[in-house]
């Protein structure tokens, strides 16, 4: 009877913590007639398990940067500038925005367009080419997911661009076009970016290469369709042990594939 008695005292406590923690989330509403310095206002007092959902409005100058582990979501079509992510495990969906910076870890990117980012600026400098470079959706951090978002008609910026330690992030089923440098790209710098997942996406109708791997290794390659891309479907410079399977490469401008140790690709 005693250990009967001790264990309804435990699943009773256990109820209560669980009950607890639903309370202290709570849900935020922001409509169209809300000021960006309202809404900054409220991104700025969030707490982790929060939700704020977008009604459908257009914040075409809201820059936004998440500092706790929330879940966004919208009620019809809505845009923001840009976002920062510097927490971990965010949820982020439905939004309409230039560009998608994620400094953090478990965060899940899904469903968003991500569109007409106008670079004017670069995230990362390559003295080797004297080439700077800019990303519509840019990850620094790890075992991040990118899923199901379309990324098009970026101008001098790639679609993807996954950065020096990011490590096993998931970009899968997304469409990437039309953007006018490559449509992902892998760069180690000083730290290494290694074993990302890249599987089942859209690559096509961009202005340089489809996929770049730069001295980034052991990243999974799987089932993406790589099409009609102005220079080379898949170039591979410097990275190691990656496995390529049953993608679909074809019709891209220079070359389907290319495997090297030193490429100039300002010119191709």
């Amino acid at each position: 009877m005693k250990l009967k008695h001790v264990l309804i005292v435990v699943l009773l406590f256990s109820t209560l913590v669980i009950g607890m923690s639903g309370i202290d989330a709570k849900t935020y509403q922001i409509d169209k007639k809300d000021s960006d310095k309202k809404i900054k206002s409220i991104f700025k007092n969030v707490k982790n398990k929060d939700v704020v959902i977008f009604k459908t409005a257009n914040h075409k100058n809201l820059d936004l940067t998440l500092k706790k582990s929330i879940t966004i979501k919208t009620k019809g079509k809505v845009k923001i500038r840009s976002l920062t992510i510097n927490a971990d495990k965010t949820k982020v969906s439905g939004l309409t925005l230039q560009q998608i910076t994620v400094k953090g870890k478990y965060n899940t990117i899904q469903k968003n367009i991500v569109e007409n980012h106008k670079s004017s600026g670069y995230i990362f400098y390559d003295p080797a080419y004297n080439r700077p470079y800019d990303g519509s959706i840019i990850i620094y951090g790890s075992s991040n997911k990118i899923l199901s978002n379309k990324i098009r008609n970026n101008n001098n910026s790639c679609g993807i661009v996954i950065l020096d330690a990011a490590t096993k992030n998931i970009v899968r089923e997304n469409l990437i076009y039309k953007n006018s440098l490559f449509g992902i790209l892998l760069y180690s710098g000083e730290e290494k970016n290694k074993g990302n997942t890249i599987i089942r996406n859209t690559i096509k109708y961009n202005g340089k290469h489809g996929l770049f791997l730069e001295r980034s290794d052991n990243n999974y390659i799987k089932l993406n369709r790589i099409i009609s891309n102005s220079g080379i479907g898949i170039v591979v410079n410097k990275a190691f042990n990656n496995q390529f399977i049953k993608n679909n490469i074809q019709k891209n401008k220079i070359n389907n594939i290319t495997y090297t140790n030193e490429i100039d690709y300002r010119d191709v």
